[in-house]
């Protein structure tokens, strides 16, 4: 008796798109105005703190891309076994992605340990007083990381199974508690000592923990507790075959802007200040897109699961469309008022001014942003992350030469590198995008390529 289709797949693809894009696309915001709170609260503290958290970002991304190569592995299963109707088996895939994520912790916690001065040294940062800071927030970074690890496997089964309200509802709370944990941790109020820029790394984590402890209650009331009644190496290889390509590629961009980083300091170490500053407010359009591309990733996951090849390619047409409209809408606002936007987070007149012109440059490129994320989703929902990690990680290595040709070779300065930035991530979008296009990835999942 065959199984009645995942509620997902019986709306329009139109429909479907929008029921896990809206709440997914909040999602992100909510977790830019993480970034965004710790932002303003560290601004504040000086121009020392800021330029540190800039500086810290891309081992934090780091850390992120490891949470996320479990998370990407149980959200491209999760959907796989809602399309096949086998709900049950889902517990079962959350338990192995935690088994992941633990040891993922291990590596960052013994890693952070070693890694930390030599990621200094390679960013070419020389100030002792920012040296200090970005090694407190990395140091507490890699031990408060357990929650978002945590949060990350929880929030990818709501995704899979396409309850993206359920997990906005979820990471709201957990922003409740981090801007409620920001000013105490930071600057220290009620009794407790302030931490300085580590503050803002607990406060996450802290706020990532309880959102995740929320979020497996509401799991079990619908059925699926996590259980492993043995250990499947065929799941645990499925989670990390799956999510390694993306999370390495997500890796390998922090490498090449740790290279950048001594480029970047080279035309003065406050724009790595500007850099995080512009980076936090690029945020809300970077991490909205994420929520296209877990409706793609959630309904071609679903679709090739109920052996839909068409409806697979259907549901990414339509949410490609839609990020384009986000995305164009989202870089003339964020053109027009850079410099208001920028303002309120640092009264040093050259971090802002630095800050407004990265990211107005990368404004113009956006759209290229939303093709990146949204195919590099509809990819992991199919269970074929290769061609992503190739396309991301040569265009993303090939920043280096770029930003060397123009910021030194054309005397561009440090425009040069904020230019060769929005090129490569334009790059990067059209190719996945004529890469989805050649439907290789229907074929290796025995259907044929759909012709729509």
């Amino acid at each position: 008796m065959s199984q009645a289709p995942a509620p997902l797949l019986r709306l329009p693809p139109r429909v479907a798109v929008w029921r896990v894009a809206w709440p997914m696309v909040l999602l992100g915001w909510v977790r830019a105005l993480y970034l965004i709170a710790d932002t303003w609260w560290v601004g504040h503290l000086g121009t020392a703190e800021l330029t540190a958290l800039g500086v810290a970002s891309f081992g934090w991304w780091i850390l992120d891309q490891l949470s996320e190569l479990a998370g990407t592995g149980v959200h491209s299963l999760s959907a796989r076994r809602e399309g096949e109707g086998r709900r049950d088996a889902v517990g079962e895939v959350l338990a192995h992605g935690a088994l992941v994520a633990l040891v993922l912790w291990g590596v960052a916690i013994a890693g952070g340990q070693v890694l930390v001065p030599h990621y200094l040294d390679a960013m070419g940062v020389i100030d002792p007083v920012v040296r200090h800071h970005t090694t407190s927030f990395l140091t507490a970074a890699t031990l408060a990381w357990v929650g978002l690890f945590a949060q990350g496997i929880v929030s990818a089964v709501f995704r899979g199974l396409g309850h993206s309200r359920a997990a906005l509802t979820i990471a709201a709370l957990g922003f409740v508690v981090n801007a409620a944990l920001d000013p105490v941790l930071i600057w220290g109020r009620f009794g407790v000592p302030g931490m300085g820029v580590a503050g803002a790394a607990w406060a996450t984590g802290i706020a990532a923990f309880l959102s995740a402890c929320v979020g497996l209650v509401v799991l079990a009331k619908d059925g699926i507790v996590p259980r492993m009644p043995s250990v499947d190496r065929a799941t645990l290889a499925d989670i990390v075959k799956i999510g390694a390509p993306i999370s390495m590629t997500g890796i390998a961009f922090s490498g090449v802007y740790v290279v950048l980083g001594s480029l970047i300091v080279r035309f003065g170490e406050t724009n790595m200040g500007a850099l995080g500053l512009g980076h936090r407010l690029e945020s809300f359009v970077y991490l909205a897109s994420t929520g296209f591309a877990v409706a793609a990733a959630t309904l071609v996951g679903q679709n090739l699961g109920a052996k839909d090849a068409e409806g697979a390619r259907r549901s990414v047409e339509i949410t490609a469309r839609n990020c384009t409209v986000f995305m164009v809408v989202g870089g003339l606002i964020a053109f027009v008022f850079a410099d208001t936007l920028v303002a309120s987070f640092t009264p040093d007149p050259v971090v802002r001014a630095a800050a407004a012109v990265y990211l107005r440059v990368q404004a113009t490129i956006w759209v290229g942003m939303g093709f990146e994320m949204v195919y590099e989703g509809a990819f992991a929902g199919a269970g074929y992350t290769t061609p992503p990690m190739w396309i991301i990680g040569v265009l993303t290595a090939a920043r280096v030469p770029l930003a060397w040709a123009l910021a030194v070779g054309l005397d561009m300065g440090v425009v040069g590198v904020w230019v060769a930035v929005a090129l490569s991530t334009l790059a990067k979008g059209l190719l996945l995008r004529f890469w989805w296009a050649r439907g290789t990835w229907a074929t290796r999942a025995g259907l044929p390529v759909p012709t729509g």
